[in-house]
């Protein structure tokens, strides 16, 4: 099932489960801080779950793709340790970028560079996932978040990651936006179709934004909108998202306010009642 859940713009973990609580829904994420220990994660995830929530995602993104080697190597121990902290607070994911390759800014999260595109990045990329997931156990998961700028620039270079690292305990963070571009904008149902099908059980968590095109400009410009404002087909997305198995979380983000997150959590649940869909919120 759906399970509706938004990243909020709240200070701190209190305010969060306070505003989740009042908008009904069945997740939400958190960033933990960086002097966070397993017993604090623990105790947070506790109050979550006394309050009928979910943790769906711990974020921390890192430079996964980098060339310098040491800066890659501590990407896969921060992650290591951020999954930790995720299975002791009962999360279900940490969520990173896909990184990338400019060797000037190593330790950004992102940045645009040509060797992104190159098999080079994808390998970086799969070699950083399998050690950050070793020594793991069964709990929270690697999701990865592709992007036109980045290694994971496609559907199919996200499903090559999947095939490389081979581990379940692996996977994607499916932002339908980021794939976003002029060959997929136009008819883009029948790419998340497409998206979902592919992917399958490796999309552990799906991010909910909208993309709207202004033709206007002097080329074009792609740029992305509150959730009801673009012309992302919710409907088909939906119903693609409804034949996966199990407990699929659409987390709503990128909001500015508590009214922001409740008009884009509306939208979506006035189109999967229109398309006979159940949604799950809070327990």
């Amino acid at each position: 099932m759906i399970r509706l859940c938004a990243l909020l713009p709240a200070p701190d973990p209190e305010a969060t489960l306070r505003m989740a609580e009042r908008l009904g829904v069945w997740g939400t994420g958190l960033q933990l801080a960086p002097e966070a220990t397993e017993a604090g994660a623990a105790a947070a995830g506790r109050r979550f779950r006394d309050a009928g929530l979910h943790l769906v995602q711990l974020a921390d993104d890192r430079n996964v793709s980098t060339p310098v080697e040491e800066v890659r190597r501590g990407a896969a121990e921060h992650l290591r340790r951020s999954l930790a902290l995720a299975s002791a607070a009962g999360a279900l994911a940490v969520c990173t970028g896909a990184g990338h390759c400019d060797p000037a800014r190593p330790e950004q999260p992102f940045a645009a560079h040509p060797a992104n595109m190159g098999a080079e990045a994808l390998d970086r990329l799969a070699l950083t996932c399998r050690e950050a997931l070793q020594g793991q156990g069964g709990g929270a998961r690697l999701l990865v978040e592709p992007g036109v700028l980045g290694p994971l620039h496609s559907l199919l270079r996200a499903s090559e990651a999947v095939r490389r690292v081979a581990d379940s305990r692996f996977g994607i963070l499916f932002d339908p936006v980021n794939l976003m571009n002029l060959d997929t904008y136009f008819d883009n149902g029948s790419f998340l179709r497409r998206c979902v099908q592919q992917l399958g059980p490796a999309i552990g968590l799906v991010h909910a934004k909208d993309a709207l095109l202004h033709p206007e400009r002097f080329t074009f410009q792609l740029a992305e909108e509150p959730v009801g404002q673009g012309a992302l087909d919710y409907p088909a997305l939906l119903q693609a998202l409804a034949a996966l198995p199990g407990d699929v979380p659409l987390c709503v983000e990128h909001v500015g306010s508590e009214e922001a997150a409740a008009a884009a959590l509306g939208h979506l649940r006035a189109v999967a009642q229109r398309a006979g869909l159940p949604l799950g919120g809070r327990a």
